[in-house]
């Protein structure tokens, strides 16, 4: 089967990019073949600027060629879009934020797939709202209207799947980020080992995240390493006593990860690699509202402890073992369970 996948892959993000790369992956591996559309957004001067400065375009674009299917032409109409459907069994939207038009913006209805005609079959995998509620009335009438046209929807947070029952009248499933479909990143891991100690990747750099890294650092006689993107010009010229690492490839931050004796992240995908590679780590909210992903998945292994809603809050619970047997067996049921949805949707159309 032909399927065309609509995602974040074009991203300069590694959590974007990484689930692009496991659900591409996965439909491969059943064996489909899968092209990713090319939904072009717009950036300006001073960014395009940065990204070429900073080599972050020529890292990620690296990745693309190397790990990704191919891209259909550049869209950036839903004529465009239309065209790039043709010739598609099914189309996909899915995973990460997708339905959330905070962020999506005027693409919003793109992402439910408002270009496609009336005869493109399409379903959701693991799609985001990226928040506990719905909070654009606007879009409600058109979305519910889209969703119809759905043959399966499925959401990674049970707020996901809320938001579709109650306020879209429409049937999901909750399912796992794809990037938790794939057992082992064995093929990305190649290379020298990064033998690291505490490991942080943040979208905050406040003092007190400098100050609870400072702490753990003081506790356990290690150095840090701060594998967080540069994100501006301005962070450039910061001083950091830590050691930073913000220009790294995807794979070496995924061997960071790897090596690290504990993470230390407000991420979700940052902890869903610490997780599959059974590292230690603090999960630390990145603000209310947009946690919910991080808790609904570390309710589902029993790792909620493990969660702080402020860095205030972290106490001594990251010293106490992880039983990463009880979690590996977990996480593989709820893998197979999700597998088995996103296969026998796919042999429904």
């Amino acid at each position: 089967m032909k399927i065309k996948l609509l995602t974040f892959s074009l991203g300069d993000s590694f959590g974007a990019i990484m689930q692009a790369y496991a659900l591409s992956y996965t439909l491969r591996k059943m064996g489909h073949e899968v092209e990713l559309f090319n939904l072009t957004w717009y950036r300006s001067f001073k960014q395009q600027v940065y990204l070429t400065v900073t080599g972050v375009n020529h890292r990620f674009s690296k990745f693309r060629k190397n790990y990704l299917p191919a891209y259909t032409k550049k869209c950036k109409t839903n004529v465009d879009l239309y065209e790039a459907s043709k010739g598609a069994d099914l189309c996909i939207v899915g995973s990460d934020q997708v339905w959330n038009p905070q962020i999506t913006h005027k693409y919003a209805l793109n992402y439910f797939f408002d270009f496609l005609d009336s005869d493109t079959k399409r379903g959701s995998y693991a799609a985001s709202f990226g928040d506990i509620k719905w909070n654009y009335p606007e879009y409600t009438i058109r979305i519910q209207s889209l969703l119809n046209k759905f043959s399966f929807i499925s959401s990674r947070e049970e707020t996901g799947v809320d938001i579709c029952t109650n306020i879209f009248n429409a049937d999901c499933v909750k399912v796992v980020d794809p990037t938790l479909l794939l057992p082992s990143y064995i093929e990305l891991l190649k290379g020298k080992k990064k033998k690291t100690g505490i490991v942080s990747f943040s979208l905050s750099n406040s003092v007190g995240w400098n100050n609870l890294l400072s702490d753990l650092s003081n506790q356990m006689s290690m150095n840090v390493y701060v594998i967080n993107p540069i994100t501006s010009f301005s962070q450039l010229s910061r001083r950091c006593t830590f050691r930073y690492k913000p220009f790294i490839t995807i794979e070496s931050w995924l061997r960071y990860i790897y090596g690290g004796e504990i993470v230390v992240t407000d991420s979700f995908h940052g902890l869903v690699f610490a997780i599959l590679f059974n590292r230690n780590f603090i999960s630390i909210s990145p603000g209310s509202g947009r946690d919910e992903r991080i808790k609904s998945l570390l309710n589902s292994l029993g790792l909620e402890n493990r969660f702080y809603n402020t860095i205030m809050e972290v106490d001594n619970c990251w010293k106490e073992p992880i039983n990463w047997e009880m979690v590996n067996d977990k996480l593989a049921h709820l893998r197979q369970e999700s597998l088995l949805y996103l296969e026998n949707c796919i042999n429904r159309i």
